[in-house]
């Protein structure tokens, strides 16, 4: 089965009011399966573009997501898709039904677990504990943190075997 990395970035937190502004899907291998600015039909507030930089003349010609899902749909059927987010993400794509999903937030905090209660971290801090290269990759736009969100699902199983064979100091981050 194929595994493919999505993200999204959004006009706010809320799937019931809020919108989708930037999607992104990856293959396993890093090339670009899915990518687009998708017009939200309202206005983008200024402290969303001041965090993902999309600002409403950048999505003003872009496609509605009623435009769009139909081959976001067909992309995913079958594959294996890996969020970072995957509760939030999928919130805002409910028809999406990918033979299976994976949670790369809470791969993360199972690997951070140290038998207490799993601590959440941010997209950014996860990459940076594993050492990624944002390379060119600058700002919070979906297909940057789809490549960062394959870089850390993948790097996991190695983190794992070390950090298995640290002492129990480990630090946390």
């Amino acid at each position: 089965m194929d595994t493919v990395y999505l993200d999204i970035e959004t006009t706010g937190l809320c799937p019931e009011q809020d919108k989708i502004v930037d999607i992104a899907l990856i293959y396993d291998d890093g090339d670009i399966l899915f990518e687009s600015l998708v017009n939200p039909s309202q206005k983008i507030p200024k402290n969303i573009t001041a965090i993902n930089g999309v600002r409403d003349d950048d999505v003003a010609y872009a496609p509605l997501l009623e435009e769009v899902i139909e081959e976001l749909e067909e992309v995913c059927e079958g594959k294996h898709l890996v969020i970072y987010n995957a509760a939030f993400d999928m919130s805002f794509l409910p028809s999406l039904q990918p033979a299976n999903i994976s949670c790369a937030m809470h791969a993360f905090a199972e690997f951070f677990n140290k038998g207490g209660e799993k601590s959440w971290h941010r997209l950014i801090v996860a990459a940076h504990a594993l050492d990624y290269d944002w390379g060119d990759d600058v700002g919070h736009r979906a297909l940057a943190h789809a490549r960062a969100c394959r870089h850390v699902w993948r790097a996991l199983p190695e983190a794992s075997r070390i950090h298995a064979k640290l002492p129990l100091g480990f630090p946390e981050l």
